[in-house]
């Protein structure tokens, strides 16, 4: 294993050398349950440290198709234990959360259970990797899980795509027993023009709107040209807004809400050059209009693979590189600021297996996971003990965000103001009863003038009881909240 570090800035496009701060490798390990091939697929870390990691093996008793993989692994990087799930078809796996008992939910699709054809499944696991049940869901003959989001300990959504009247999407909320809390339905005449394809990646969800990043897919002088579809629509799936990126052709990978707008995470190509390819970034105001566009790359081909929000602020970007490295796709991980600006980057030569999952853990440090089941743990993100980063002042107050959640003892809580405003950020328990005031640290129910911009704070929960808390931001003319879940 062969490690580069790149220290990095973006300006037009253009790498420059810019000295900030080094991330480094702490250990690698690959994992196999036999000699057949693991493609990876999801990470997530756990409450003691350690990892759960999923992926597909292939096996000719399920006619060629593929059965999931998950293995749990302790601190070091030492496995706990490794499964395999499926029937006699095909399963796949997309997202996996640990829940409060310490044992497992795993979101995907799968072709062997259920009334249709394909069905969104959720499966949930003891922390034995015993297998407690599972439930389906789907409208059409072809359901597929596309994407999950954790709400809290409680609820989760998941974006599910359907051939049910020629194609329809909803995400649905369900709580840690599978039982479905509600759904949204995404209806796709409204996003898109006829005889266009439109296919859902990801979705942020807000109080009452929901925002989705869609790829749209046109025929363009003999041939099929991709871009970007942002849309935002209401709680009953009416169109708000929606803006068509026609101009950057390439495919989305993730969207997330930070500083006041969101991040667009995707794969930008040139025209000119048909096999370059490099990370991109667009930034978007609530409006959905363009606020700054930057990219990420050498001068062969990136694949983007995920990219997810850094603790203090700005994003993580995690895929394959063909410019760097031995350029054989090596995992490529960059760490950019609010405003697009690349920190630093990190290289990890791992052979020929493709990226596929990033989670940054509880101290800062980044678990990166490719093909093969091949695992990467990094030392601690240098910007979180570094340099503040400013962020730009958000159009309306809002709590950003509270990572990581469920959380065990420490968590990172950022919100906004629009303007200067006597503020409180408090923590109350299952009772009512406020256990912490925490912008900035005075006694309980102090307000505070604060400034305009994002904040961000670390809760040290020790000496607390485990359950679920929630998060009060309040202030002159407004008040917002969020549920947060105290692991031991």
């Amino acid at each position: 294993m062969k490690t580069l570090l790149l220290s990095l800035l973006v300006v037009g496009g253009l790498w420059v050398g810019e000295g900030y701060g080094q991330v480094e490798v702490e250990w690698e390990k690959t994992f196999r349950l036999d000699e057949d091939p693991e493609y990876a697929s999801a990470i997530n870390s756990t409450h003691d440290n350690g990892f759960v990691i999923a992926g597909l093996v292939h096996r000719e008793a399920n006619r060629n198709g593929t059965n999931i993989v998950v293995a749990k692994i302790d601190s070091l990087g030492q496995q706990d234990w490794f499964r395999e799930y499926g029937g006699n078809q095909t399963e796949s796996c997309k997202k996996m959360f640990e829940t409060e008992d310490a044992g497992f939910l795993i979101f995907g699709t799968t072709n062997s259970i259920g009334e249709f054809e394909s069905s969104a499944w959720v499966m949930k696991l003891n922390e034995s990797g015993d297998s407690l049940w599972s439930r389906t869901f789907g409208t059409g003959n072809t359901n597929s899980c596309r994407q999950v989001r954790q709400v809290d300990s409680d609820e989760y959504q998941m974006l599910l795509t359907s051939s049910l009247n020629d194609g329809s999407a909803w995400i649905i909320s369900i709580d840690s027993n599978g039982d479905s809390l509600g759904s949204v339905p995404l209806p796709y005449v409204e996003l898109l023009d006829s005889g266009q394809d439109i296919d859902f990646v990801d979705f942020v969800f807000e109080a009452e709107i929901v925002t989705v990043a869609c790829n749209r897919a046109v025929e363009y002088e003999g041939t099929t040209v991709t871009f970007y579809v942002i849309a935002t629509l209401d709680l009953q799936g009416r169109l708000i807004q929606r803006n068509s990126f026609e101009e950057y052709t390439g495919t989305i990978r993730s969207i997330e809400k930070r500083g006041g707008g969101y991040f667009v995470f995707g794969e930008k190509g040139f025209p000119t050059f048909q096999s370059r390819k490099s990370y991109q970034i667009l930034f978007l105001n609530r409006d959905l209009n363009l606020v700054f566009e930057k990219y990420y790359g050498g001068i062969e081909a990136e694949f983007p693979a995920q990219m997810i929000p850094a603790h203090e602020s700005g994003m993580a970007l995690y895929g394959s590189s063909q410019s760097f490295g031995d350029a054989n796709n090596d995992h490529f991980l960059v760490r950019i600021s609010e405003q697009g600006d690349s920190l630093w980057s990190l290289i990890v030569d791992n052979g020929t297996d493709w990226a596929r999952a990033l989670v940054m853990n509880e101290d800062g440090s980044y678990a990166l996971l490719g093909d093969g089941l091949f695992l990467v743990k990094t030392t601690p993100d240098p910007v979180s003990v570094r340099d503040p980063i400013v962020s730009n002042v958000p159009s309306t107050p809002y709590l950003l965000s509270a990572y990581p959640n469920p959380f065990n003892n420490t968590l990172n809580i950022s919100f906004g103001l629009d303007k200067p405003a006597p503020t409180r950020l408090e923590i109350v328990d299952p009772t009512g009863r406020k256990v912490a005031s925490l912008f900035p640290n005075v006694g309980l129910g102090s307000p505070t003038y604060t400034n305009a911009g994002e904040q961000r704070v670390v809760w040290d929960a020790k000496g607390l009881p485990a359950g679920k808390y929630v998060i009060y931001l309040q202030g002159s003319g407004f008040s917002t909240s969020k549920s947060i879940t105290l692991l031991k």
